[in-house]
């Protein structure tokens, strides 16, 4: 690539993006710039600092290395020798710059990822009277929608039959996680019920 033509650049980004069930979206890509022509090269070892939507890279969101979000990268992600990088992140849409040898950064804003999937979550349930037994998950991420608002989880109880007097659901946590709620409304002792494990069937719209 001639320096020449470096004001030409122009991102062509061939995107595989997906999403690790209930927990990181997945970004794969590869970053090419246009040399002359139609001519595209691959941008080996560019730059690529991930930043949270719509703050022109103010600040940025936790990326990492695993679909469970334990092992966080430090940014910015350093592509290979063909421009390709990759890493997960737990939120809906990004924002990506990018810098190689030779030209300022430049910016594309909102790399969105696709709606999250479906999932499944394993409960245990406590004696409960007149109370609301929560479990807050430390792994299943509540994903963002475009505006950067939190989408909705709807829970379905799958594989028990679950007692008139008990109701379960599920919200965002304070810190961004899937909490699930089981509620006895009568009063009662949710009787054999209790200490029942049941499959919560979950997604977010």
């Amino acid at each position: 690539m001639k320096l020449r033509d470096l004001p030409l650049l122009l991102l062509l980004a061939f995107i595989a993006t997906a999403l690790a069930p209930a927990q990181g979206y997945h970004r794969v890509s590869q970053l090419l710039v246009r040399s002359s022509g139609v001519q595209a090269n691959v941008a080996p070892y560019a730059s690529i600092l991930v930043c949270t939507a719509g703050t022109n890279c103010a600040s940025q969101p936790n990326i990492y290395a695993d679909a469970g979000l334990t092992q966080q990268l430090s940014q910015p992600v350093i592509a290979d020798k063909n421009g390709n990088y990759s890493y997960y992140v737990g939120v809906g849409c990004v924002d990506e710059q990018y810098t190689i040898i030779g030209a300022s950064p430049w910016r594309v804003q909102n790399v969105c990822f696709t709606a999250a999937q479906p999932g499944s979550y394993s409960l245990t349930v406590a004696a409960l009277t007149y109370a609301t037994q929560v479990v807050t998950t430390t792994s299943i991420v509540v994903p963002l929608n475009p505006t950067g608002s939190p989408m909705i989880p709807v829970c379905t109880p799958s594989g028990y039959s679950i007692p008139t007097n008990i109701f379960v659901g599920c919200d965002v946590s304070s810190t961004g996680y899937l909490n699930f709620r089981i509620t006895n409304s009568a009063g009662t002792s949710a009787g054999n019920w209790a200490g029942a494990t049941f499959t919560m069937l979950y997604k977010f719209l």
